[in-house]
């Protein structure tokens, strides 16, 4: 004859708190689970978001180059060199650039003689030399560009001052050389040029 096996209510009753602490755990562990999924998402969101925020200054910061001249008279007493000894651009931002702080400006200036990179050095002509480029606002409507800073921002046109001589770059009749102004974030911008096959005046137009 088969025994018939019959549980006692403990035994129910233990069952069903191992059921729960068992369900209460599986809860516990989903819950932690999903906060970890969560937060690892948002963190790469933020990633992706600073990402795609650097990438746009890449692309749309940056300079544009309106005007380049170059001198053959730095003292203005007459006296014409056969070397243009200082080149004068007029920069703006790009439409759509961030400001850009001059300060963390470089500028390289390469020819068949010489290369040499500049960093800022001053508001003034003088503050070119054979390691610095200056410059100062022309135009500057946002009033961000102050005695203690030097911002371009929207609007602004600013005069950069090199001094190829400093740095025994000697650009005379004919020469290819060219001028890259890099920002932190943002496009380099670019001028190549060759001077004229003959100068005739004190002032040499480079673009």
């Amino acid at each position: 004859m088969r025994r018939l096996s019959v549980r006692s209510d403990d035994e129910s009753g233990e069952t069903g708190i191992g059921n729960m602490i068992l369900l209460i755990a599986m809860i516990l562990v989903s819950a932690l689970a999903a906060g970890l999924f969560l937060q690892t998402m948002s963190t790469l969101q933020q990633q992706a978001q600073e990402t795609g925020e650097l990438a746009m200054l890449d692309v749309s910061s940056g300079f544009g180059i309106v005007t380049a001249t170059g001198d053959r008279d730095l003292d203005g007493d007459g006296n014409l060199s056969s070397s243009i000894e200082r080149i004068r651009l007029t920069v703006k931002i790009n439409p759509g650039s961030s400001p850009i702080d001059m300060e963390n400006v470089v500028i390289q200036i390469k020819s068949e003689n010489a290369t040499a990179e500049l960093t800022f050095g001053g508001t003034t002509e003088a503050d070119a030399d054979d390691d610095e480029f200056g410059a100062d606002e022309i135009r500057d409507p946002e009033n961000t560009w102050t005695a203690t800073q030097h911002i371009v921002s929207s609007g602004a046109l600013i005069q950069v001052w090199i001094d190829p001589a400093d740095f025994s770059m000697y650009l005379s009749s004919s020469t290819t050389f060219e001028v890259r102004i890099l920002p932190v974030h943002g496009s380099v911008c670019l001028l190549k040029t060759t001077t004229p096959s003959t100068y005739t005046s004190r002032y040499v137009d480079l673009r």
